[in-house]
């Protein structure tokens, strides 16, 4: 059993990530790139196991894996069943392209682990009906979380080209180093992802630039605590002692 986190949730809104947020869209992985690839290149995939860098274009140090030679990262034309399908308008994505419910990829986020994670994300609805899973991970690659998009949050894209839905998973503290996916033809891209997670009496509150400009002030340090606390609903009482010589 995964360690238990005082606020943990699954999430189906990339808006519910945490500002300041960063975002993988693949889009390196257009065209071809069969130089990078360490397995079988072709149709404008690469299947591979990996591992494969992913996150240099946010300057981040994330690799993909998978277990399953069958895997593939690229931007080809990938059959979702009654859901449609994804081609190379997503430029660029990763999928399980093969039919076992063990099959799995993996993110690992190795300058850091993170507390809000997710993407967009897509699957065979009835072709192959294994769960699709969403896993968050510890650095010892411990369960914390776990997300059965099909039983939980089913996608419905009826014959729908490039569609899809967000699906992810946020916890309280930066804690996640990784997350990994199984299931049969499934696909991800837009891997979103924040370190700014703050929760206060079980919810998860956002807080940034935006939300603080427009409250009236600036961020910087002197005016950063006053307005989270007033945010939270917590008052702030300033109290002046008069001066002995006046």
């Amino acid at each position: 059993m995964g360690t238990q986190n005082a606020f943990a949730d699954t999430i189906t809104d990339a808006g519910n990530i945490p500002e300041p947020s960063q975002t993988v869209d693949f889009s390196q992985f257009t065209g071809d790139f069969s130089a990078d690839c360490p397995d079988i290149f072709s149709g404008d995939f690469c299947f591979t196991v990996g591992p494969i860098q992913v996150g240099d274009l946010v300057l981040e140090d994330i690799i993909w894996s998978s277990t399953h030679v069958g895997s593939v990262i690229g931007n080809g034309v990938y059959g979702l069943g009654d859901n449609g399908g994804w081609d190379s308008d997503r430029n660029g994505y990763v999928g399980i392209n093969f039919a076992a419910d063990t099959a799995v990829m993996k993110f690992d986020f190795n300058d850091g682990a993170v507390c809000a994670v997710g993407g967009f994300v897509n699957y065979g609805p009835n072709e192959f009906p294994d769960p699709f899973v969403i896993r968050a991970l510890d650095n010892g690659d411990v369960v914390l979380e776990t997300f059965d998009v099909r039983s939980d949050a089913p996608i419905s894209t009826p014959a729908a080209q490039n569609d899809g839905a967000f699906r992810g998973i946020v916890r309280a503290s930066n804690d996640i180093a990784a997350i990994e996916l199984t299931g049969e033809f499934d696909v991800l891209d837009d891997l979103k992802f924040s370190r700014n997670c703050i929760v206060v009496g079980g919810e998860l509150i956002p807080i940034d630039t935006t939300a603080l400009l427009l409250a009236g002030v600036q961020t910087n340090a002197a005016w950063l605590i006053p307005v989270v606390l007033s945010v939270l609903g917590i008052g702030l009482f300033v109290v002046s002692r008069k001066s002995e010589n006046s």
